[in-house]
């Protein structure tokens, strides 16, 4: 019987040996501090060196001009880290200068690389010399570099007014693009 209760006495000690350790852990916090600046980088990758649009005669007079195809070859990229108390971004287009006679359409595809809150496309944007939205929405995100990634770019040029074309031999025309708050 002392034995039963040696081993009983030892098991409740050992129990009671237990508990007082583990209550007798304490913790301590240390502070983390995170900084993040806002971040706007925007790139424009493309894979060819520059755009083309030719419009060329009908095969049958009476017919309109052959207006070029789309071309499909530019991406935007960015990198975006908005503020506590900043609206999400925008990015916009516009042109240099206008072309008498022909419409630039613009159409920036919604992004399926990267993260975060990524652009929305704003549809089929008729470019201007001064800034039009063609994707909103765009909080903390990053698209992926270079061709492939970000959001692609449709643009179109068509004629739009046949009575003010008048003959180009390579007219440049620059498009410009910005990202804002």
């Amino acid at each position: 019987m002392k034995t039963k209760y040696k081993i009983g006495v030892l098991v409740i000690m050992f129990l009671f040996s237990s508990l007082t350790t583990l209550q007798a852990q304490s913790s301590e916090g240390k502070q983390v501090f995170v900084r993040l600046k806002e971040v706007a980088l925007l790139a424009i990758k493309s894979t060819s060196q520059s755009m083309l649009f030719q419009f060329n005669g009908p095969n049958q007079s009476g017919e309109p001009l052959i207006n070029s195809n789309a071309n499909t070859s530019t991406w935007l990229n960015y990198t975006s880290a908005i503020g506590v108390n900043t609206s999400n971004r925008t990015i916009s287009a516009q042109i240099d200068h206008a072309v008498p006679g022909i419409d630039f359409i613009i159409n920036a595809r919604n992004s399926i690389t990267g993260k975060g809150a990524l652009g929305q496309s704003n549809g089929n944007v008729l470019l201007a010399t001064s800034p039009k939205v063609i994707l909103s929405q765009i909080g903390g995100a990053y698209t992926g570099i270079g061709p492939n990634n970000g959001h692609q770019i449709n643009l179109e040029a068509k004629i739009s007014d046949y009575s003010k074309l008048r003959a180009l031999n390579n007219q440049t025309v620059t498009i410009i693009y910005t990202i804002s708050n």
